[in-house]
């Protein structure tokens, strides 16, 4: 047998079943203590390893593959912000991008994999390599490990939404110009008057529109915020973030993008 398949054997033997209940956080098994128990020894043998090496490979791509469906699913339904502020780590400006996160999979997957690794990263320093980690303290590794992702999350998410806004203004600008003077469809309102050319591309793009979505650009071009168009129209205002952000997304892969390139 091969060191990786021994060491699989081996977690696999010190890691009783157990189902998580992702909301709660709580362990359910038939023996509570047995499972701390054997959570203890896994700790012993990893440790013994130095926290390096194939098992200890194993273990941490185990609690990565735990971890990012859990954030996945907390992303979609906001859980991960309200255990946020719980632990006293309120993540700002959050619901400007919960819409982009329920409805773009790229964009989730790709915090859901930042937050594990980060996470990661922390248990190993606190959890592991630090003792922190404790049975008497009732929670199991995997529990620790996700508490360790929602206390790195706020410094996680901000890192995330940074990198996440210059790779869309890189996108965005590649004409040269000024993206918030001849694309309305960005963060402020946009003052059409300076650019004939922008004002006819946007013209265009808007009668290739359907009326609701023409009506959120014009009044987006006019300069109401997201909140103002869903009280003109009726609509809640993540449903016209999210319409918004796809109209950017549509715009962008355009033929009339394509001919405004230099």
């Amino acid at each position: 047998m091969d060191p990786a398949s021994s060491a699989s054997t081996a977690l696999a033997g010190l890691i009783p079943g157990s189902s998580l209940n992702i909301e709660g956080l709580t362990e359910s098994c038939p023996d509570q203590t047995s499972h701390l128990l054997a959570d203890r020894e896994l700790l012993a043998e990893l440790k013994s390893d130095g926290f390096v090496g194939v098992r200890y490979e194993i273990f941490c791509n185990e609690l990565a593959a735990y971890g990012r469906p859990v954030m996945r699913r907390w992303l979609i339904t906001g859980e991960i912000y309200r255990r946020c502020a719980e632990r006293g780590r309120p993540v700002k400006g959050w619901e400007e991008l919960r819409e982009l996160l329920r409805e773009d999979t790229d964009a989730r997957e790709q915090l859901a994999h930042d937050a594990v690794a980060a996470g990661l990263q922390h248990f190993h320093r606190h959890a592991l390599s630090g003792g922190r980690w404790d049975p008497e303290g009732g929670a199991s590794l995997r529990s620790y490990f996700v508490g360790a992702i929602i206390l790195v999350f706020k410094d996680t998410h901000a890192r995330w939404a940074r990198e996440y806004q210059h790779r869309q203004r890189e996108v965005l600008g590649g004409t040269g110009a000024d993206i918030d003077t001849w694309l309305p469809l960005v963060e402020v309102g946009a003052d059409m008057e300076g650019d004939v050319v922008g004002e006819d591309i946007v013209t265009d793009f808007l009668s290739t529109l359907e009326e609701t979505n023409r009506r959120i650009v014009e009044l987006r071009i006019e300069g109401h915020g997201p909140a103002e168009i869903a009280s003109r129209l009726g609509m809640p205002a993540d449903r016209v973030r999210a319409r918004l952000y796809r109209l950017r997304r549509a715009l962008r892969g355009s033929q009339l993008w394509e001919e405004a390139q230099p």
